[in-house]
């Protein structure tokens, strides 16, 4: 049977600090079956507090989306911005590990660095599957 999923970044975002935890309060607006985690920078800091928080309330979140910048930082070829992205890449697989999804998205591709040097991604994607499948996740 299909899934409406909802994408959290409809209730979480600019308009209100990124603040996830309006998503309890506010899904109660929404019709759907589950969501699609849209994983945040501002969340890094508190990445303790934001499983625990994604734990206790127990929303069906069978997809995790990966922090956008990290194709983007990956493209510069930069070696310390690729491990930042790697950390940041790390960090959103350990949080769908611990909320029970089984699927990322990765935006491998982004912004003007992209264009130019996507081998640079290329070359971190196996890197990167790896990663993923230690953690049990597609």
């Amino acid at each position: 049977m299909n899934k409406i999923l909802c994408s959290t970044g409809a209730v979480t975002g600019k308009v209100n600090e990124y603040d996830y935890r309006l998503l309890e309060p506010l899904s109660k607006q929404l019709t759907c079956d589950g969501f699609e985690l849209m994983m945040d920078s501002f969340w890094y800091k508190d990445i303790e507090a934001l499983k625990i928080f994604l734990t206790k309330i127990n929303f069906y979140i069978p997809v995790v989306h990966c922090e956008k910048v990290i194709g983007e930082i990956i493209s510069k070829g930069n070696e310390n911005e690729q491990v930042e992205a790697y950390n940041m890449f790390d960090m959103d697989c350990n949080v769908a590990n611990c909320i029970g999804a089984k699927k990322l998205v990765l935006h491998l591709w982004g912004g003007i660095a992209s264009d130019s040097n996507f081998q640079n991604n290329i070359r971190a994607y196996p890197y990167l599957n790896e990663l993923a499948e230690k953690y049990g996740l597609e």
